[in-house]
């Protein structure tokens, strides 16, 4: 889960490397949804997931946390926290995608005007790429405290 705790241009490299492919890929299925789906879902699994077009304009699960603005200082502050740990630790990959994952919804707040999500399972709320991101870099970010605890014990 860690890498390497050594500094440097790779571990910068490494780092913007994850962050720069996720947020590309959070763009592009973003891109086809509003292409291909527009018109009709697509079943993916029947009763389990379905690939739906919807427009969020709220924040997590809809809900109106705050305005645009808002949600971009939030981010930005996010953000310079995040990158200020990732120098002093090790976190790389989780720091990567859950930053890719904010900036990701940041982008289409801004250049849309809302989020798009896509991913509607039947026991969930419909999301995206960006938000499975934000969920798998935190739970990274939160095991790899667990696994460093465990490993100094």
């Amino acid at each position: 889960m860690n890498s390497k705790p050594g500094k440097g241009k790779w571990r910068w490299l490494g780092f913007f490397s994850i962050l720069s492919l996720a947020l590309l890929l959070d763009q592009l299925t973003k891109q086809w949804a509003l292409r291909h789906l527009a018109e009709s879902s697509v079943v993916f699994i029947p009763e389990i997931l379905t690939l739906t077009l919807r427009y969020n304009f709220g924040s997590a699960f809809g809900w109106r946390i705050s305005n645009k603005e808002g949600l971009t200082l939030i981010t930005v502050f996010i953000t310079i926290i995040l990158i200020w740990v990732f120098s002093k630790i090790t976190y790389i990959r989780g720091i990567s995608l859950f930053l890719a994952g904010a900036w990701g919804n940041i982008i289409d707040r801004w250049r849309l005007g809302y989020v798009v999500d896509f991913i509607e399972p039947s026991f969930w709320a419909t999301f995206n790429l960006a938000d499975v991101f934000i969920v798998i870099g935190t739970a990274s970010i939160l095991l790899s405290f667990w696994w460093d605890e465990k490993r100094e014990d």
